[in-house]
């Protein structure tokens, strides 16, 4: 199992310019992240819907610095490195876990720009896929 954690020091606020030169060979990927507002426990996942514990759903660009180090890259050094954040990038707003329903992410969309050029975008339920 792999996990990733988020630090105060490495959140930046959706709008901010990021110089590439603070990355080594920047990637990103655009996600969904859960705020919690509590320690989950097992009794929050027996129901098919957002579990109590979540205070909210809303968007982010993971920065990470790809270098792969090993002589022949492997699927296993991507999958470890990718569970080291170079930083985050939040975006507003978000659901909480009392709004769910069918069609809550029938409007939502997740746009990612760099240098106000559109690089990709996921809508919809698609959305849906990430969490």
């Amino acid at each position: 199992r792999v996990r990733g954690f988020l630090f105060d020091t490495e959140h930046y606020e959706s709008g901010v310019a990021l110089s590439r030169q603070s990355f080594d060979n920047l990637a990103i990927e655009g996600e969904l992240a859960i705020e919690l507002s509590r320690e989950p426990r097992e009794e929050d996942f027996t129901v098919h819907s957002l579990p109590a514990c979540i205070a909210r759903v809303f968007p982010v660009i993971e920065l990470h610095n790809h270098v792969m180090r090993g002589q022949q890259s492997s699927a296993g050094e991507l999958i470890a490195n990718n569970a080291i954040h170079a930083g985050f990038v939040s975006g507003g707003g978000g659901l909480s876990s009392n709004c769910f329903s069918e069609t809550m992410f029938d409007e939502a969309r997740l746009v990612i720009f760099r240098d106000n050029q559109l690089l990709d975008q996921c809508e919809g339920r698609l959305l849906l896929e990430t969490i």
